[in-house]
């Protein structure tokens, strides 16, 4: 493509030469053709400048297709949680859960934000919250504790054990 714009370079440079060289001839006919010539060469050059950004930006959206469909192979669903992870962290010993919602619409990789709660993770953008076994069998023992703990002040009678 360098070569045919410099081509084109060449050819209306050398078009100049000759429009000087005619003005000497003083021919009317002469001059029309050079006109319509330099008009030719000129509209091929926006037209190889305009498929010069054309490459370039296919290339650019090429590029962009090939990291995604990189990405999207390193990929690994989490079905416990239900986000995703990558198989290249998950390799390193990374835990990095990735939210669903903005690979699927985006194809954004967003990390999620880990709760309070262990095995809890939310999107900050999507507010979406994601949640894996860890989570739920955390809950059932806190909650087995806290039932626990009522049942042991029940037995124990205080002040106020007549509001019970």
């Amino acid at each position: 493509m360098v070569e045919q714009i410099a081509a084109v370079g060449g050819a209306l440079s050398a078009l100049k030469t000759i429009s000087d060289i005619a003005k000497n001839v003083n021919s009317i006919e002469l001059t029309q053709k050079i006109i319509e010539l330099q008009s030719s060469i000129l509209e091929m050059q926006r037209n190889l400048n305009e498929k010069s950004e054309e490459i370039h930006s296919l290339k650019a959206k090429i590029l962009e297709l090939d990291r995604s469909q990189a990405t999207d192979t390193d990929l690994e669903w989490q079905e416990d949680g239900g986000f995703w992870l990558r198989k290249s962290e998950k390799a390193q010993g990374l835990f990095i859960p990735y939210c669903p919602a903005c690979w699927g619409t985006a194809a954004q990789l967003v990390p999620l934000t880990e709760q309070m709660s262990v095995g809890s993770f939310a999107c900050t953008i999507h507010k979406s919250r994601h949640v894996t076994q860890a989570y739920h069998e955390a809950e059932k023992r806190r909650i087995e504790r806290s039932r626990a703990d009522e049942s042991a002040f029940a037995i124990i009678p205080g002040p106020n054990s007549w509001m019970r």
